[in-house]
């Protein structure tokens, strides 16, 4: 796409292909700023209990969503004992006690978000 100018803007997928750790520039706009998409490898889903966080590596970040998918094919959050969450450093994954146990699963998390730095 060009501007009125005649420059081309940068590359952005209207579906993009996912790839783990792949920084993409959707189509999407939040508050004025363009929405980018990252595939985060998560690895394994906390016992029942406890929680985990891990280090999604974008700088700038500014969180709009986020869901998971563990390797069984559910997602997350899952209506109570599973939750996801995330800030400008880290996703958080949390699992309540007394709910089955899910840490067998590897799980993956497709957060959008928006660049302080747009």
């Amino acid at each position: 796409e060009k501007t009125p100018g005649g420059e081309w803007l940068p590359w952005e997928f209207v579906n993009p292909p996912l790839a783990l750790g792949v920084e993409y520039r959707t189509t999407e706009r939040y508050t004025g700023k363009p929405v980018y998409c990252k595939l985060i490898d998560c690895g394994k889903f906390p016992a029942p209990g406890s929680s985990k966080q891990i280090a999604h590596g974008i700088s700038n970040c500014r969180p709009i969503s986020i869901t998971g998918q563990m390797s069984n094919t559910n997602t997350v959050p899952w209506a109570g004992p599973y939750s996801i969450g995330a800030d400008g450093a880290t996703i958080i994954l949390q699992a309540l006690p007394d709910y089955s146990d899910q840490s067998g699963n590897n799980t993956v998390a497709l957060m959008h978000y928006i660049k302080t730095t747009d």
